[in-house]
């Protein structure tokens, strides 16, 4: 038999053989392997609702604005906070929260708090936040759209202040795109 030179330096592992092609794909209807009982179980018990209010969870994880002279923005005290606002603009706010408020004299506070909003429509209804150090405000409002979350997914979002960021995540508990299963795609062992 005559091979060209250069098959034959093509490596083992390259060569599909059947003894290790992938199994093919399932054809069954069960969720996928990631899915565990617990999210089956949270799933459950925060299915979409078909009206209102929808709820809206939000978690103030943590902040870093080190990258600012507190004294240059009139800061004479540093407890931080953050204000969070739901409704159709700044104008018609329905419910507000704040967090509590962190001494933070190296400017990196930790809430690690989470809040639920009632939510009536959330193709027009906003999250508004504002961060403030003592009772100045620092940087301009975020305005976060609610229309784009996936139910029950945890959606990070990141709100731009004077020198930092401020870590927040929100979570669409009965409201949302339905969140799409990933299916075990194998292909990647297709190469041996």
């Amino acid at each position: 038999s005559t091979q060209s030179t250069w098959e034959s330096f093509i490596p083992l592992f390259s060569r599909k053989t059947s003894h290790m092609s992938a199994p093919p794909p399932a054809t069954s209807s069960a969720p996928a392997a990631h899915t565990t009982a617990a999210a089956t179980a949270v799933a459950a018990s925060h299915p979409i609702a078909s009206h209102p209010p929808f709820h809206l969870e939000v978690a103030v994880n943590a902040g870093n604005c080190k990258r600012i002279d507190p004294k240059d923005y009139g800061v004479t005290e540093r407890t931080a906070w953050v204000k969070l606002q739901v409704g159709a603009d700044k104008d018609h706010i329905r419910e507000e929260k704040s967090t509590t408020r962190m001494n933070a004299p190296t400017l990196d506070p930790i809430w690690e708090e989470t809040f639920t909003f009632e939510i009536l429509d959330p193709n027009v209804d906003k999250l508004f936040t504002t961060f403030y150090l003592g009772t100045v405000q620092l940087g301009v409002s975020g305005e976060y759209l609610l229309n784009t979350l996936v139910h029950l997914k945890h959606t990070y979002k990141g709100m731009p202040v004077m020198g930092g960021k401020i870590d927040l995540t929100l979570r669409a508990l009965d409201f949302g795109t339905p969140d799409a299963p990933i299916e075990d795609d194998m292909s990647f062992m297709d190469f041996l």
